[in-house]
């Protein structure tokens, strides 16, 4: 079926009858088919639509409640909570002390345990041995009691070894020192190198080799003994 221009055109819209017949190529219909009658339809109204004008006072009460409070929290921080953490240095030990039981319960293998004392940052002084080996058996003591293993301190020295293990009779844990020729036997579970200096590096590889397969990383160590060797 085919319409012709002035059939569609909004003036003269009415029904009609078609009186040409369309190409063979577009027929839809029949050829005996009756005429059919087109039906237009109006379009429909244009769609309108109303703006009000806003008004800032309009505003919902809420809006400036959350304002109101996040300017309140700017101007008052959270105070974070230091109750964890340890008052004094030998808290502070105990607490060290706890977290390498932890990693040694959890499955870990190896681990270095830094403490940061200023007073005891040089040895030689009058007394800092003394109070450094009496800082280190705290700490052994909580890991001996947090593990519940066998734990062999090995100090940098025989002599100190020695001097702590007759001065620590009751002592739960076995001494030790670097220069021994088997410093950690079978039946030790957990071996403690404490403040193991750059001249005994060899004999702390020696040690780390014989407990595990894996190479042994301190960054002190390594530091030390390359500003101590000749250029």
């Amino acid at each position: 079926m085919a319409t012709t221009a002035p059939l569609l055109s909004p003036q003269r819209a009415c029904p009609t009858h078609l009186r040409r017949r369309l190409s063979p190529l577009h027929l839809v219909f029949p050829l005996d088919a009756p005429a059919r009658r087109l039906r237009l339809r109006r379009a429909p109204p244009p769609c309108s639509a109303k703006f009000g004008k806003f008004d800032a006072s309009d505003a919902p009460a809420e809006a400036e409640e959350a304002g109101g409070a996040t300017d309140g929290g700017l101007a008052q921080p959270v105070e974070e909570d230091d109750s964890c953490l340890p008052s004094d240095l030998e808290g502070a030990i105990r607490q060290s002390g706890k977290a390498s039981a932890d990693f040694v319960n959890s499955g870990g293998m190896r681990a270095i345990a830094e403490l940061l004392i200023p007073q005891l940052e040089f040895l030689n002084e009058e007394g800092a041995q003394a109070e450094l080996w009496a800082l280190s058996k705290i700490f052994l003591d909580t890991l001996v009691q947090e593990t519940g293993q066998k734990v062999t301190a090995i100090f940098p020295d025989a002599g100190a070894a020695a001097l702590l293990k007759h001065q620590w009779k009751d002592a739960q844990f076995k001494c030790a020192s670097l220069g021994d020729r088997k410093p950690v036997g079978p039946e030790d579970e957990v071996a403690v190198m404490i403040i193991p200096d750059h001249q005994m590096l060899e004999a702390v590889e020696r040690i780390t080799s014989q407990l595990s397969d894996d190479p042994v990383w301190n960054l002190c160590l390594i530091r030390l003994q390359i500003s101590a060797d000749p250029v």
